[in-house]
């Protein structure tokens, strides 16, 4: 965003420097063209710090940010706090937000359980507004020059971005300090304060702030700048909070532009944010003076600074939006649907993945995003052995639980094509990440995790051209296993789906016990197939009917059975193989 803002702006800077000081202002071309320069500087600088700051904690938490927001959105209150600590860490509420649009829009979350996450995410950005209110300009340098020798010297990924995040809080105070100094200027230019004045109107205050957000998609980035007018004396308090109250509504555009094409209930997250800004601001607007007096009474605890009073309104601006609608999510989400209902095409299946091959995140992120969808993956595969299993003890085709209007065997083979298509997308996803300059490490876990990805799906082949086979020779032969077959049909079958549970469960955690086990019970369990299989091959040769005729049906399931558990263990093995000696750096 950086490097577009630069582009774009400096042109302007030059043209408009020179417009300004032989139109308007050809008394002052002096001072005028340095106070431009410096502001736009100093902007970048600021952009510069949060960009970098944002990535170093990004390449900290990434590993985890799809656990910590899925795994507490049990109730609305922990969604909330999930929202709150995810929002915190990538320092960006755009980011949160499109991150969990992204979630929606691949079914790994509710659409109903996101509107919580929106509102915590909307509180912990706040947090970078009140590191913007410190007054540490004097010690940016001091910052950046830190952060740049730990980078350097230290081997540790960990201490790599603590030195990546100490450059970027410098950068970023630096940048306040060159746009502080630079508008220092502006107060003895009457042609300036003119145009100030207009920042008296709270309304036009908004709009700017909303507008300029739309167009550099960061609301912290122009409050920090409303927080510097505001420190210099040249808006009022007003002007600043109301600035910051339309950069929380610019700050939707990012999600907005995220929902396009996306399922409904993705467009419907990215409204509900639109939504619980644009009525929060109409409220604060309309007590706007008492909300600021409030902001003053709680900053008189701690000091009287103009950039600390603007970054507590900031947060309490958010926490307020939090406590008006947290207890009615449900009651918001029913209303959303209502005003945007199902599509004409909404019953159409469409295969979604939060694998974005043209955003693609920092190694450690994008990898971790990869294993969520392989564990997805593994999910869907649990489905299908699960389904597959129904088929042989009813006496008709059932429903399938996820897709009531289609039949399991229909639901199987949807299953399979989903697996398919979110193979294809890690593959293309993990061979676009080995590309960037990464470490040896991150491209063995892209290679061993591209081969998971063909092994699941080659997995789900084989269920899906098996199952609907052997089903019509069930049909056809219309005779009952034996008690004892039943039994170890049933047995190894739980089995079986066990093993691909623990599999899920691997690529959850991830779990390395839990692969060390798949492969210490395909052990077992070959063993047991041929317990089973020699018990099987007696009953046929003492010419029992029921085993005699279910014959060739109960050799190709437990055919298939072993299969699938050999599969899993192949599985875990290359997943042991790429961890290999590297178990203590992962954090498991």
């Amino acid at each position: 965003m950086t490097k577009f803002l630069i582009i774009l702006f400096a042109p302007m800077i030059f043209f408009g420097c020179g417009l300004v000081d032989n139109i308007i202002l050809n008394n002052h071309g002096k001072i005028i063209y340095p106070v431009l320069t410096g502001l736009f500087a100093g902007f970048v600088f600021f952009l510069m710090g949060m960009d970098q700051m944002t990535l170093a904690l990004k390449n900290y938490t990434g590993k985890n940010i799809k656990n910590r927001v899925l795994k507490i959105t049990q109730n609305r209150f922990a969604g909330f706090f999930s929202g709150t600590v995810i929002s915190a860490l990538l320092q960006s509420c755009s980011a949160a937000t499109v991150l969990i649009v992204g979630f929606v829009q691949a079914g790994l979350l509710k659409f109903p359980s996101s509107l919580a996450i929106i509102l915590g995410a909307n509180v912990g950005a706040t947090i970078t507004t009140q590191i913007i209110a410190f007054n540490i300009f004097e010690y940016s340098v001091l910052f950046i020059g830190s952060g740049f020798f730990l980078r350097i010297f230290s081997k540790k990924a960990l201490f790599k971005n603590i030195g990546n995040t100490l450059a970027g809080v410098g950068l970023l105070f630096y940048g306040m300090d060159l746009m502080s100094q630079a508008a220092v200027p502006l107060k003895s230019s009457s042609e300036a304060v003119g145009f100030l004045k207009n920042f008296t109107s709270p309304l036009y205050s908004l709009t700017a702030g909303m507008l300029f957000t739309c167009v550099i998609q960061s609301s912290n980035a122009s409050t920090g700048i409303a927080m510097v007018m505001a420190q210099e004396g040249l808006i009022s308090l007003e002007a600043a909070v109301a600035i910051m109250m339309g950069a929380n509504i610019g700050t939707c555009i990012t999600a907005f532009f995220a929902s396009i094409g996306a399922s409904r209930d993705s467009k419907r997250t990215a409204l509900a944010h639109v939504f619980f800004k644009i009525t929060g601001a109409a409220v604060f607007f309309i007590i706007l003076e008492k909300f600021i007096c409030f902001s003053v009474y709680i900053t008189s605890f701690a000091g009287d600074s103009p950039a600390r009073i603007i970054a507590n309104a900031h947060s309490l601006y958010n926490l307020g939006i939090a406590f008006i609608f947290l207890p009615f999510t449900g009651c918001v989400s029913l209303f959303l649907v209502k005003i945007f209902p199902a599509g004409a095409h909404d019953d159409e299946i469409v295969f979604q993945s939060v694998l974005d091959s043209k955003n693609i995140p920092p190694p450690d992120a994008a990898i971790e995003l990869a294993r969520a969808e392989i564990a997805r993956t593994s999910g869907l595969l649990l489905e299908m052995t699960k389904s597959a299993a129904v088929l042989f003890v009813k006496k008709k085709i059932p429903r399938d639980r996820r897709f009531p209007s289609k039949n399991i065997l229909e639901g199987i083979k949807i299953r399979e094509n989903e697996i398919i298509f979110l193979e294809e997308k890690i593959s293309d996803y993990l061979f676009k990440v080995v590309r960037n300059d990464i470490s040896r490490d991150k491209v063995l876990e892209a290679y061993a995790f591209i081969s998971i990805a063909r092994d699941l799906g080659n997995i789900s082949n084989l269920v899906s051209e098996k199952i609907p086979y052997l089903y019509r020779i069930k049909t056809e032969i219309k005779t009952e296993f034996s008690e004892a077959g039943q039994k170890e049909l049933a047995d190894f079958q739980l089995r079986t789906v066990k093993q691909i549970s623990r599999l899920k469960r691997v690529f959850d955690e991830p779990d390395f016990e839990t692969a060390v086990k798949i492969m210490k019970k395909e052990q077992k369990y070959t063993q047991l197939h041929i317990k089973y299989r020699t018990s099987h091959l007696s009953r046929i040769a003492e010419m029992k009917k029921e085993s005699v005729e279910t014959h060739k049906l109960h050799m190709e399931l437990m055919n298939l059975m072993i299969s699938l558990i050999s599969y899993t263990a192949n599985i875990s093995k290359t997943w042991l193989e790429m961890i290999g000696n590297e178990k203590k750096r992962v954090n498991f």
